[in-house]
This record gives C-alpha cells, sequence and structure tokens, in this order.
C-alpha cells in the first residue's frame, strides 16, 4: 500500500502525455519533392513527399547499407506504408 502512490509518481503528468500524443498533418495538397514541417514534443518533424527520381536513388545506395532489405528491422515487421517499394 506504501509502494502505490510512490510509483503512481512516475506516471507521466497530464501536460507530458499532450506533448506526447499524435500529430495530425494534412500532406493532401504536398506536392511531389515538397517538405511540410510539423511540431511534435517541440521539436521539428519534416514530412517529405518523395519523388520518382528520389525514389530510384535508393536503389543505388544499397551496396552501402549494412541490411538493405530489411523487413523486420527491431522487434517488428516494417509497416507497407514505410517501405521504400
Amino acid at each position: 500500500a506504501v509502494a502505490v502512490p510512490f510509483v503512481s509518481t512516475f506516471a507521466p503528468s497530464e501536460k507530458a502525455k499532450a506533448a506526447g500524443a499524435p500529430v495530425e498533418a494534412d500532406i493532401g495538397a504536398l506536392k511531389s519533392g515538397e517538405m511540410m514541417t510539423v511540431e511534435w514534443r517541440g521539436k521539428p518533424v519534416w514530412i517529405l513527399r518523395r519523388t520518382p527520381e528520389m525514389m530510384a536513388s535508393l536503389k543505388k545506395t544499397d551496396a552501402e547499407v549494412a541490411d538493405p532489405n530489411s523487413d523486420v528491422p527491431f522487434t517488428m515487421p516494417t509497416p507497407e506504408y514505410c517501405k521504400n517499394e
């Protein structure tokens, strides 16, 4: 019973929860090659709509990357929308 109030102090505050909440960005008007910046946790997050040329250039770096076709880079599979091909 004594530990419960102490442990609850480790929980994030409402302000911290709000700061780390998901951010929505309307990328519908973003044209190929354009970039926009949104703020998340007080930091800039850049969103870039890559051009077909940018996508094609990814293949050129395959020899420089340790595992260019990794489908499980960490602990879960790479989502379809995050894959380069």
